[in-house]
């Protein structure tokens, strides 16, 4: 690797001192849009949304903070919950436990623009057993943490697992939807990419049931790579231009403790 990072430097250093003509590369610039990450879920009366505006190419940063929104959450049951800015983006409520079966419906107001959307608690499916497996993958041991579980027949339903190592903060996992096992006996796996599991590892799973149009965007989410050669943003419930979504989430969490000895 060192040999060809030599090689490519020397190259491009040839390139420049043989190149006399000034290039003018003509940047387009894209307006700013906000960005709305609104997941609710019954774990806790403490709910969080977070707007922020997409910056312009030639600044730093990804986001610019959005602190003047308008931000409410009501329900079809005439119910209202006003979320107060708590400072870069963060807007809370402080005692809001969304219920199962409920319509909610989310009102961003920033600068003239108007985002809506909706989004309603599904039913929870439980839990059979949870725990590790390991998995050879081309002469590689990977670890997966497996859900399995009896998937309910005759509906839709679509699952997602965001998971934490040692009191880090969670991190997105995957989506799955039953459109290939609806009714049967279902066995969910993923593994954390980036880091492996280690003897004595607290590992708390999350695991909520969410709407279709949520599934869509975080299934949209996981596919996409930087080898991608036209990235795109996941498609959004969000109405009005925005970016984000929208999502009441129905979950549980799992903690559980690795003991398969793994050496660093």
């Amino acid at each position: 690797m060192k040999r060809l990072f030599v090689f490519a430097a020397l190259v491009l250093g040839f390139f420049f001192q043989s190149c006399e003509e000034t290039i003018d590369l003509d940047f387009q610039d894209i307006d700013p849009v906000i960005v709305v990450e609104a997941e609710l879920s019954n774990l806790s009366n403490q709910q969080e949304i977070r707007v922020n505006k997409t910056k312009s190419i030639f600044e730093s940063g990804r986001f610019v903070y959005v602190e003047d929104a308008h931000v409410v959450v009501s329900t079809s049951k005439g119910q209202s919950f006003q979320f107060i800015h708590q400072g870069e983006g963060k807007y809370t409520h402080s005692n809001f436990i969304p219920q199962q079966g409920v319509e909610y419906s989310l009102s961003v107001l920033s600068e003239g623009q108007h985002i809506t959307a909706k989004s309603t608690m599904q039913a929870y499916v439980e839990v059979d057993s949870l725990g590790f497996i390991e998995e050879n993958i081309l002469d590689q041991s990977y670890d997966f943490v497996a859900i399995r579980f009896l998937d309910p027949n005759d509906e839709e339903n679509y699952y997602k697992y965001t998971m934490s190592v040692n009191d880090k903060p969670a991190k997105f996992m995957a989506v799955f939807s039953d459109k290939l096992n609806n009714g049967r006996d279902v066995e969910h796996r993923f593994y954390d990419a980036d880091n492996d599991f280690y003897q004595g590892d607290k590992v708390v799973v999350y695991r909520s049931l969410i709407s279709k149009e949520v599934f869509r965007y975080w299934n949209e989410y996981q596919r996409l790579t930087p080898s991608s050669s036209a990235p795109s943003n996941p498609t959004s419930n969000l109405s009005g231009g925005a970016l984000g979504y929208f999502s009441i989430n129905n979950t549980k969490r799992y903690t559980l403790e690795y003991t398969n000895m793994r050496q660093e």
